[in-house]
C-alpha cells in the first residue's frame, strides 16, 4: 500500500499550502455536523466557532447557498433547570429539577437538531470553548 505522501492527490505539502481564506470558505459550506468534526483537526479549526471573522463568512456563505436548510443548537446549561412545556396541564410547565452531581465533562456540550432529516447530534465542547464564553 502506498503512502499517503506518494499519492499527489493527498500530500500534505500540497494541501498544507492552501491560503487559510480559502480553507475557511470551503469548511463554512460544510453542514454543521461536518463543521463540529473538523474542529478535531487542529486547534485553529476549534477556534473557529469563536471567530468572529469566520462566523461572518459563514452567513454569508450560508445566505447565499441555494441547499441550506434550518439547524437547531440546543445548549446543554449545567446551572439552570430544564423546563418542559405540556399543553396538557392547566400550569402548562413543568419545572424538571437537574441532578445536584453535575459531570465535569459534560457541563459544556450542545445537541444539534437537523429537522430535514429528523436526527440528533451530541456536540461535546469540553475545554475548547474559554470559560465564561457560553455562561
Amino acid at each position: 500500500m502506498a503512502s499517503t505522501s506518494a499519492n499527489p492527490i493527498m500530500n500534505s505539502k500540497i494541501w498544507s499550502r492552501l491560503p487559510e481564506t480559502l480553507v475557511d470558505r470551503v469548511i463554512a459550506f460544510l453542514p454543521p455536523p461536518a463543521f463540529f468534526d473538523a474542529r478535531s483537526v487542529c486547534k485553529r479549526r476549534s477556534n473557529l466557532l469563536i471567530s468572529n471573522n469566520f462566523i461572518e463568512l459563514y452567513l454569508s456563505v450560508s445566505s447565499s447557498a441555494r441547499q441550506r436548510h434550518t439547524w437547531f443548537l440546543f445548549f446543554k446549561h449545567k446551572k439552570l433547570k430544564s423546563y418542559i412545556y405540556n399543553s396538557d396541564r392547566s400550569d402548562h410547565i413543568i419545572n424538571h429539577k437537574r441532578r445536584e452531581k453535575a459531570d465535569k465533562s459534560s457541563s459544556c456540550e450542545a445537541y444539534l437538531f437537523d429537522p430535514n432529516e429528523m436526527k440528533w447530534y451530541k456536540i461535546s465542547f469540553g475545554s475548547l470553548i474559554p470559560p465564561g464564553f457560553i455562561w
